[in-house]
């Protein structure tokens, strides 16, 4: 990406001064139909108008451009980053009150070395009462893949006690 597209896209993604983690990008413009117009200062209001909105959407255009530029060198950049696969387990309490139910998910993902996050390619839902299908299945799922990383937290949080 060049340094001006670089700068467009730390323009869209500001607000007030201060970085953003998203946009919403809306540009509009009131105007009113030329054969309704019978006075010429309201005809030159409205000439400006439609120019001030050309500039924002060619503004707008620009951005955006830039923008599908760094996703693109972003998707390039987590596609070739190295990754390894890891299977979980994990507990989930649900709802609330008398309808609190306990969930297990069985998660297959992909971690990215570089950045540590996990993508999710398979879920599997157990729900409460089957916590020992969920277990063998976690099992067998990692007996099937040897060297696979393996996270198992199926113990209840503190704030469960």
């Amino acid at each position: 990406m060049t340094p001006e597209q670089t700068a467009l896209v730390t323009e869209l993604f500001t607000r007030f001064g201060h970085p953003v983690g998203e946009t919403d990008v809306k540009i509009s413009c009131h105007l009113r139909d030329p054969a309704e117009l019978h006075e010429t200062c309201r005809i030159t209001i409205f000439d400006d108008f439609a120019a001030r909105t050309i500039e924002e959407m060619t503004t707008a255009l620009q951005r955006l451009t830039a923008y599908r530029v760094a996703l693109a060198e972003r998707y390039a950049e987590l596609e070739t980053a190295p990754k390894i696969p890891v299977v979980k387990l994990s507990r989930e309490l649900r709802g609330y009150g008398s309808e609190r139910k306990v969930v297990y998910y069985l998660e297959v993902c992909q971690r990215n070395l570089d950045s540590g996050k996990d993508v999710v390619v398979e879920t599997t839902r157990y729900p409460g009462k089957e916590r020992h299908k969920a277990i063998a299945a976690f099992n067998d799922y990692v007996k099937a893949h040897p060297g696979i990383t393996a996270e198992m937290d199926i113990e209840k949080k503190p704030w469960e006690r």
